[in-house]
């Protein structure tokens, strides 16, 4: 018996989930009211490196967190002046939940396209 090939990429990816402050901060200006938990939010995730043993993600977040709390806030609202002034690793972990996933199969059988987004 042949066996089942199939191609990982070499990352590991980290999924952000909103949690409440979050969700409160969004809908102090949007009109769509967001709300954890339900199918209208759709979870972020990042490719990172993957982790040397185990899937804390702790490692991770420490050195992305200021680009992952950036990224987040800008995909709700590109006016920084707007952005809550305090953004440190305390808030992000007040702000989001995180896991983090090591083994990503590629399916498609065509290349990874990266595409530049934002100003």
């Amino acid at each position: 018996m042949e066996p089942i090939r199939f191609r990982i990429i070499n990352r590991a990816a980290l999924i952000l989930k909103p949690k409440r402050p979050f969700f409160d901060w969004v809908n102090s200006f949007s009109p769509t009211k967001l709300e954890p938990g339900k199918p209208t939010y759709d979870f972020s995730i990042y490719l990172v490196d993957p982790p040397a043993l185990g899937l804390d993600p702790t490692p991770a977040v420490a050195k992305h967190y200021e680009q992952l709390s950036e990224l987040e806030l800008a995909d709700a609202l590109q006016d920084r002046s707007r952005w809550p002034p305090n953004r440190d690793l305390h808030t992000f972990h007040e702000w989001f939940d995180v896991e983090m996933h090591s083994i990503l199969v590629d399916l498609v059988n065509k290349p990874v396209r990266h595409e530049e987004l934002g100003a």
